[in-house]
């Protein structure tokens, strides 16, 4: 278990954002047993539910670009990374196993699938699709490049429908432990 502190960020009288502590809490692993991937994963998870709750507080995300969901993506790389080390490591480390499996999130979920780790049950078969046709996205690196304010960019950039599909993918890998 990791410790860790909370900050929300408040504009000032100039406009500008400053940190505000919050709390400190206690980081329990994403799904199985702590590791590098799912500290990481946490990390990236509550970065992208920050960025979130900014867009529907806000109520203007253009700004965001593709940032929200890609926080998401990543955080979705690094669960599945940490479940699949869990369940089988292959005898690596977690920077060999990290490199193997790269940024597949389709490589990623065909192997927990492999090892008996139902990831997408509750999801619906435009959920499964959408998340498949994202992963591709993703693997290309086009959500660390993409210019999302571009509306010619064809990337799925719904950071509500993205954060739904990964808390319904942490849930199943929970489920698993149970």
């Amino acid at each position: 278990m990791v410790s860790v502190g909370l900050t929300k960020f408040i504009k000032n009288k100039d406009g500008d954002l400053v940190p505000i502590p919050l709390e400190i809490q206690q980081i329990q692993p994403v799904a199985g047993e702590e590791n590098l991937f799912s500290y990481y994963a946490r990390n990236f998870l509550n970065s992208a539910e920050a960025m979130k709750n900014m867009l529907i507080q806000e109520g203007n995300g253009l700004e965001l670009g593709n940032v929200p969901a890609f926080l998401y993506l990543h955080a979705l790389e690094l669960i599945l990374k940490a479940e699949l080390f869990n369940v089988d490591n292959q005898g690596l480390d977690s920077d060999r196993f990290g490199r193997k499996y790269g940024h597949n999130l389709n490589l990623l979920s065909q192997e927990l699938e492999t090892n008996g780790v139902n990831w997408k049950e509750n999801l619906t078969a435009d959920e499964i699709t959408l998340i498949a046709k994202t992963g591709d996205d993703y693997k290309s690196k086009l959500y660390n490049y993409a210019n999302g304010i571009d509306h010619s960019n064809h990337l799925k950039i719904d950071v509500i429908s993205i954060s739904n599909i990964v808390d319904k993918i942490i849930a199943n890998l929970e489920n698993h432990h149970t």
